[in-house]
């Protein structure tokens, strides 16, 4: 599976960022200053064209943002929590959650599903383990 199906998008990074979420994940997207975006795993960090290097962005999995989200379910209402999980449409193979959108990847889904969550005051990005 390609590594971009295995992290929420560059958008959906940005994102989280700007809401303040910084788990440490093991992806960072790289944005270099001729506008080229490239994923790379912890490791490789070190290699990165430092004098071209214009942000770095955490790539989360779905396991990092399932954790996430997890972590303070209990805390959110249960209309919430059913309202906001994360579907699996077998027959159209395709994700949703409440919002009416659908995704190709569960972590696509899984990513908007905790901004959700957060935009709307359900989680708090400081009560969060990060």
């Amino acid at each position: 599976m390609k590594i971009e199906n295995q992290v929420c998008s560059f958008k959906q990074a940005f994102r989280l960022t700007e809401l303040g979420v910084k788990l440490d994940s093991y992806f960072r997207y790289v944005k270099y200053d001729d506008n080229t975006i490239s994923i790379l795993p912890r490791g490789l960090w070190s290699d990165l064209r430092k004098g071209d290097v214009i942000d770095t962005f955490r790539a989360y999995t779905v396991a990092e943002l399932n954790w996430l989200r997890e972590q303070k379910a209990l805390f959110i209402p249960e209309e919430i929590r059913k309202k906001t999980a994360v579907e699996y449409n077998a027959c159209a193979g395709w994700w949703s959650f409440h919002n009416g959108d659908v995704y190709e990847t569960e972590v696509e889904a899984s990513a908007d599903s905790l901004i959700w969550l957060i935009e709307n005051k359900y989680l708090k990005v400081e009560d969060l383990k990060l």
